[in-house]
């Protein structure tokens, strides 16, 4: 019997659901009927201000004249008139309406000596005038030195200028980016962390957020991602055509409203960004140092990397350089490697710990991991500029990225303390009657994504407009197959972390005390030997579109006006085949691998033997076929394999789901200055709504097809207004102050909407989507104090506070049998006094507050004498306070909040100069609690990590240069603990990747 499940829940207590006050409700009601109507009305009753046919203008753009980059954020005076500006991204500038007569400019920039020069204005005309700004800074001997002091030049202007609180960082402020991950690249910035414990960052965490509600844009707009939840899978996407990232941490009304940690923008590059012809390219091939050996189990030893850009500036259509190219091609392969130690806490009898109970250390496994990935594609970018008030760009992109994973487990399987033996601290276990198991675990998956986006910029009459449209879709295919035997033959050991003992907390020290020895089990009397394999096809489709219209009304303090609509459509979809299967062979021998000579934890335990998945899967006949139900998209030899039919099917049509996300949106904001002071203000209106089908299983029904292959639909809606304010204030020209409250959102994770309902009769639980599931709700503080430092540098530092309400989270409560039959469990006679059930379902319950400080220095020292002028540094420095509660009530227990990184840091120190350019840089991420028990001794941890990259480039000629890239040279841990973060409880000790680059790269 199918639940309920297409109404809101009853809104009961255990769901921690309080409904917002009416008066609200009525308002954002009001306003969503009539929200287009009054954003249309107010655009529409911004005054014309008419144009005298008598006055001029000056068009110009800036330059840099030794990289001949374009530079946008160049502050632009009329020095008589007071009057100032900034360039755009080509360097463009424009000042309008002017009287006839001579004019004299000042143009200022970073790093950058200033220049001055007088335009003359002929009546109803336009005066042209380029800069080019230059610096003895940038020409030594003769080389160009360019890339870190113009990067980090244009990154501070970026900020500096910018009203919201934001940090920028560019593809050239640090060089080579660490195995061409962009997550990687963001890691450097305050507030942003890598995750911890992978072999890679594949996602970042922003101000502590999850990734899931960490948005990321690409030029703007919403980018798909091959990976099953909202995180965007960064390592996917090149880092060659990305100009520069931009993290928001204040969000202004005219930005998507669902960025509760913060929004990542990736900027790409453009033709425009420059003057002229631009080639660029790279070669380069990496070695990963897998504890010593190669990486000859998945038949690569070394993994090369080639991309290359191309841009250019074309004359059309009688203009002058207008048209703009811009391509990109790139191939990457990165190995890397994991290999894990870990253990597990148990009490005396060999179960979960309770409150008060002695925990004892059992060992678990001895893991090797290996990663191939591969990156590769192009994108195809087209700028053209119709005359000085309108311009259009198109750009399309396809890549294909895989992640293929090999992992390889020595694992014991269960064993009970012996207590007597034990030592009474847990440095010391003797474990009896445990049984050797080992794990062979493949994966294949490849990722294929389209995009393509078209966008325009006008300006009429003073009125300026945006638009574009985009479609962005991702393709994932994953093949998965494993193998997981357990011997029957039975062994007792100690497990020995007594360092006064020779023996090493981070591997404990083994030593068999009766039975076989597990190493040395040959499999060839195995009780169970599991079988898996699984088919994903997962679905990832984005189309979207915007308006913008701005108006800058001319009053004693100019108001700036912008208003738009948004519109997001978002279709998700997966589709899972699972086998599932035992092996009917107790004797393992014919399959061993009979290669494998990789001890665990870099041959700190000895080589055992491991099964060959693909001996099995051609023993077994096994084979996909492709079709809706695994018992006939699956093929096999029964008389080799047993069939597994229940795990089966409910593993392959439970996790089938497809859901739309339809957002649309409309703001109204307003910029004005007072002087020094700049305030923006607005709000912005969303509503979404969500269609979902799940699957839902039929307990009734004993043939599995009709027991499974259920479908749920449903649909829901939710609004929310979301009004923020911005204030600058330059106390001086190099000091400013930012500050802001906004309102951002986080969006229920599609694990928590697409997650299937079902009851158990004999454990008497249920567990329920909540389709009536609402967003997480911040209020958002942020204050900056930013020093920029000459030639080019700032130090700043910042205070943040969140106020996070509806958190999302998993409620578990009992009811009664009259509530279990409420949501479809077969009850006949109900007792209302009866609340022997369990409910498991999420809900927005309880709330969170996150406070932050981030303290912030960076600085090109060229002002230093002779050969010092190459030297520049940086440091941040992020901490962290984060707590809540799940509960609802006023007097629910506050806790400190999972997932949380209280501490975080970078530091590095670079030389640039002549033909030498090095950089050592370090990341800091502290200690923090990675998964919260109301047991202390269950409570997860993951440790503090320190690691160090190298990277330096020599330059050959002024457009060629050798690099060279050394990654975690230290050869940094990743260390788990469980009850506390303390020696004496180390759970797991990961030996991360050690990687070597060298190439080529050129620049003409």
């Amino acid at each position: 019997m199918s639940l309920p499940l297409n109404s809101s829940p009853p809104k009961s207590s255990f769901l921690g659901i309080t409904p917002r006050p009416a008066p609200f409700t009525f308002l954002r009601s009001a306003c969503l009927r009539r929200g287009h109507f009054i954003i249309l009305l107010l655009l529409g009753g911004l005054r014309l201000v008419a144009q005298n046919g008598s006055n001029g203008s000056i068009h110009g753009q800036v330059s840099n004249a030794a990289t001949r980059n374009n530079l946008q954020g160049a502050r632009i005076t009329l020095i008589k008139q007071g009057t100032e500006t900034l360039s755009a991204r080509d360097g463009t500038f424009e000042f309008s309406g002017l009287a006839p007569g001579i004019y004299s400019l000042t143009i200022d920039y970073p790093g950058l000596d200033s220049a001055t020069r007088e335009v003359t204005v002929q009546p109803g005309a336009s005066a042209r005038a380029a800069f080019e700004l230059t610096s003895k800074v940038y020409v030594m001997e003769a080389f160009a030195v360019a890339g870190q002091r113009e990067g980090n030049a244009a990154a501070i202007v970026q900020q500096r200028e910018g009203i919201n609180v934001k940090n920028v960082i560019t593809s050239d402020a640090f060089g080579n980016t660490a195995k061409g991950n962009i997550a990687n690249f963001l890691a450097r910035l305050p507030g942003v962390v890598g995750m911890l414990g992978e072999v890679d960052n594949d996602t970042v965490l922003v101000r502590g957020m999850p990734a899931g509600v960490t948005s990321v844009d690409i030029d703007g707009t919403r980018a798909t991602s091959g990976i099953s939840d909202r995180a965007q899978n960064l390592g996917a996407i090149p880092t060659d055509f990305i100009e520069r990232a931009e993290v928001v941490k204040g969000t202004t009304p005219d930005l998507d409203a669902d960025s509760l940690g913060g929004r990542i923008n990736l900027v790409t590059k453009s033709a425009f960004d420059r003057r002229g012809r631009r080639i660029e390219f790279r070669a380069a091939d990496s070695y990963s140092m897998v504890y010593g050996k190669k990486v000859s189990e998945t038949g690569d030893v070394f993994a090369p990397s080639i991309g290359a850009n191309c841009s250019d500036l074309w004359s059309v259509l009688g203009g002058s350089n207008n048209l703009g190219s811009f391509a990109n091609a790139n191939y990457d392969k990165i190995l890397d490697s994991r290999a894990t130690t870990a253990w597990f806490w148990n009490n005396a009898s060999g179960g979960s710990l309770a409150n008060g109970q002695k925990a004892y250390a059992q060992f678990d496994n001895a893991s090797v991991e290996l990663h191939k990935q591969q990156r590769n594609g192009g994108s195809l970018r087209f700028d053209f500029r119709a005359d000085d008030r309108s311009t259009y760009s198109l750009s399309l992109s396809q890549s294909h990225y895989s992640d293929n994973f090999y992992r390889t487990r020595t694992q014991f399987n269960a064993g009970a303390v012996d207590v007597a033996k034990s030592d009474p601290d847990p440095y010391y276990t003797v474990v009896n009657n445990a049984a050797y198991k080992t794990l062979r675990d493949t994966r294949n998956r490849g990722t294929n994504k389209f995009a393509t986006r078209l966008s325009g910029n006008n300006e009429s009459r003073g009125f300026k407009f945006s638009y574009d449209g985009s479609y962005d879709k991702s393709d994932l295919t994953e093949f998965r197959r494993s193998a997981n035997p357990t011997s029957n033959n039975r062994f007792s050991y100690a497990l020995d972390r007594r360092a006064a003992e020779g023996a090493d907390v981070r591997w404990p020290r083994i030593t068999l005390l009766s039975g076989i020895d597990p190493f040395k089990d040959d499999l060839s009397n195995v009780s169970a030997t599991a079988l898996q394999g699984q088919a994903i096809f997962s679905h990832d489709e984005i189309v979207g579109g915007r308006f913008n219209l701005a108006k800058t009304i001319g009053l004693r303090w100019p108001i700036a006006l912008k208003s738009g609509l948004r519109y997001r459509r978002q279709t998700r979809s997966n589709d899972q085949n699972r086998f599932v299967a035992t092996l009917v062979p107790k004797d393992l021998r014919p399959f061993a691998d009979v290669g494998w000579n990789n001890g665990g934890a870099v041959d700190r335990y000895p080589v055992a033997t491991v099964v060959s998945t693909g001996k099995i899967w051609d023993a077994g006949k096994i084979v996909y076929l492709g079709g809706s139900a695994p018992d006939r998209a699956w093929a096999w030899d029964p008389t080799v394999v047993a069939f597994n039919s229940d795990s089966s099917f409910s593993g392959s049509f439970l996790s089938d789901y497809r859901m739309q996300e339809n957002v649309s949106a409309g703001y109204l904001q307003g910029n004005v200055a007072f002087g020094k002071v700049s305030f923006l203000a607005g709000t912005r209106l969303e509503r979404t709504e969500i269609s979902r089908r799940v699957g839902v299983r039929n307990r009734n029904a004993t043939n599995p097809l009709d027991q499974y292959s259920g479908r749920f639909r449903d649909k829901s809606t939710y609004d929310d207004l979301f009004p923020s304010v911005h204030a600058r204030y330059a106390v001086m020209p190099n000091l400013i102050l930012h500050a802001a409250s906004s309102t951002t959102i986080g969006r229920p994770s599609l694990s928590d909407l697409t997650r299937n309902s079902d009851y158990n009769l004999t454990t008497q639980t249920v567990t329920l989507t909540n389709g009536a599931l609402k967003p997480q709700y911040s209020k958002n503080y942020d204050v900056s104090l930013e020093y920029y430092l000459k030639p080019v540098g700032v130090i700043s530092v910042g205070g943040f506070e969140k106020r996070i309400a509806d958190y999302i989270s998993t409620k578990t409560t009992n009811i009664s049998e009259v509530e279990a039959q409420q949501f479809g469990v077969p009850i006949a006679s109900p007792n209302p006094n009866n609340a022997n059930w369990v409910l498991t379902t999420t809900a927005n319950s309880g709330y969170a507050k996150v406070r932050g400080l981030e303290m912030n220095y960076s600085q090109q020292l060229s002002f230093l004498p002779g050969y010092l002028k190459g030297l520049g540094t940086f440091a941040n420095v992020t901490r962290l306070q984060a707590e809540g509660t799940f509960a609802t009530g006023k007097t629910a227990a506050i806790s400190t909040l999972e997932g949380f990184v209280s501490k975080t840091g970078n530091a590095g120190v670079s030389y640039d100069y002549g033909r030498w350019d090095v950089r050592l840089l370090t990341n800091y991420v502290g200690s923090f609690l990675s998964a919260d028990n109301t047991v202390q001794g269950q409570k997860k941890f993951d440790g503090a990590r320190l690691t160090w990259n190298f990277s330096g480039k020599y330059k050959l000629t002024r457009n060629y240069g050798l690099f060279a890239d050394f990654i975690n040279f230290t050869r940094t841990n990743g260390l788990k603990y469980r009850g506390s973060i303390d020696p004496v409880h180390r759970a797991e000790t990961n030996i991360l990747g050690v990687t070597l680059t060298a190439g080529i790269q050129g620049k003409f």
